[in-house]
């Protein structure tokens, strides 16, 4: 079963759409790169890139990411510029080298545009590399490979690169079925990973499998895992409907998997949950650490209204120096938030929940609701009178200025544009 869920990702309509995101991904980093002053001229001159862009092959773009590239960086002190020669999966740890670790780390800090961009598209080529990895050991290796942690990081490198790009995906239809054959591989993974399985014991005399029901387990516990595992449900077919309604909602596979595996509030059942993943399989427990830890770099990355531009984060570094000379790097007020826009629609998505359980609105009637949503991440909307300049939105508030009002002049209001300022978009 999980052979051929984690396969699905790699054919059909699935591998043509992540194909395509990359070719899209790839051309709004040269434009970066460009606007930055790392690189100039036109990369359609290297035959690597040309043909990465053209092909109708994900194969034919697995050259490109050893190509070597001529990158520059501009020293914003001594104004000398310095070489780098490098491809473009190497170019954050070469950037780094040449601006120095610790400047490097506080300009992410501070949210600069330039490193904190850079970071995600790092994130997204190495994925991008690794996708035509497996796409080539699924062309080949055509005998059923069951392995849970290898179908994890399928999926992993799926959803990093659907994340992590700063191209707006327009056509959210095209990420359906793919959310729906990660719930289906997690179903799968969290079936195979049962920790109350016996590896030496049977489940039933007659061979038949347990219910949950019918298992030894207490029925308070059995209760909590039931109300869980529905709860998830419905909260997996909610997100779907709103896919379908407002084309702009999302989960994340770390949330998934996390959600899935704690399904008991038992203390006991928990523990035997983690040593069971841990004795079957270790190559899970790493691939959820390092998701978890995206998650809570996530958290603790709180939205701030600082403009992300390098020349105030220099401002921000100095000022940070003078106050402390050693960064507290858990400092929120020294933090910024930064998000792709597909990372910023389930963060839009939440303070939808939250302006509907704080405030007397309807759907319509919410500052975050779907439409809306959809204005923000195709027009680029980053600022709140961006976001009340806007034909559509516009006219929607007039008709509802009272409810409207109330949910802008709070501070969840505060946080929500916020949010929007955070937002990191290709040009």
């Amino acid at each position: 079963m999980i052979d051929k869920s984690w396969r699905f990702f790699l054919n059909g309509n699935e591998i043509i759409f992540i194909k395509a995101l990359i070719q899209e991904t790839l051309e709004s980093f040269f434009e970066f790169a460009r606007d930055h002053k790392l690189f100039e001229g036109d990369p359609y001159k290297i035959k690597s890139f040309d043909t990465a862009i053209q092909t109708r092959d994900l194969q034919g773009i697995q050259p490109l990411y050893s190509q070597n590239f001529s990158f520059q960086y501009k020293h914003s002190r001594s104004g000398r510029t310095e070489e780098i020669v490098t491809t473009i999966v190497k170019l954050q740890d070469n950037l780094r080298k040449v601006i120095g670790g610790k400047e490097y780390n506080e300009r992410l800090q501070v949210g600069e545009k330039l490193v904190v961009t850079l970071k995600n598209y790092t994130s997204f080529f190495v994925s991008a590399r690794n996708i035509g990895f497996h796409r080539n050991k699924d062309s080949h290796e055509k005998y059923p490979i069951d392995d849970t942690g290898f179908a994890l990081e399928v999926a992993a490198d799926i959803m990093t690169i659907i994340e992590k790009t700063p191209v707006m995906i327009r056509n959210q239809d095209a990420l359906v079925s793919v959310r729906k054959n990660l719930k289906k591989l997690l179903e799968q993974i969290v079936q195979k990973e049962n920790p109350d399985q016996d590896p030496f014991e049977d489940s039933e005399a007659d061979g038949e499998e347990k219910s949950i029901s019918q298992s030894s387990l207490p029925k308070e516990t059995i209760s909590n895992i039931e109300e869980k595992y529905n709860t998830i449900t419905e909260k997996l077919d909610s997100i779907s409907n709103l896919v379908d309604d407002n084309k702009l909602a999302t989960f994340t596979m770390a949330e998934l998997v996390q959600e899935l595996m704690s399904s008991s509030d038992s203390v006991s059942q928990i523990k035997k949950i983690q040593e069971g993943i841990q004795d079957n399989k270790k190559n899970i427990q790493l691939i959820l650490e390092q998701q978890q830890a995206e998650i809570e770099e996530e958290k603790d990355f709180k939205a701030n209204t600082l403009n992300p531009q390098e020349e105030k984060s220099l401002k921000l570094i100095k000022d940070q120096k003078k106050s402390n000379s050693k960064p507290k790097i858990a400092d929120e007020s020294t933090r910024v938030s930064s998000y792709t826009p597909q990372q910023a629609i389930p963060k839009m998505l939440d303070f939808q929940y939250k302006f509907k359980k704080n405030f007397d609105c309807e759907n319509w009637q919410n500052l975050a609701q779907g439409p809306f949503r959809r204005e923000i991440l195709e027009n680029k909307l980053k600022t709140k009178k961006e976001f009340l300049s806007n034909t559509f939105i516009k006219q929607r508030y007039e008709l509802h200025k009272k409810v409207f009002d109330e949910q802008i002049n709070s501070d969840l209001g505060e946080e929500f544009f916020n949010i929007l300022d955070s937002v990191l978009y290709s040009n």
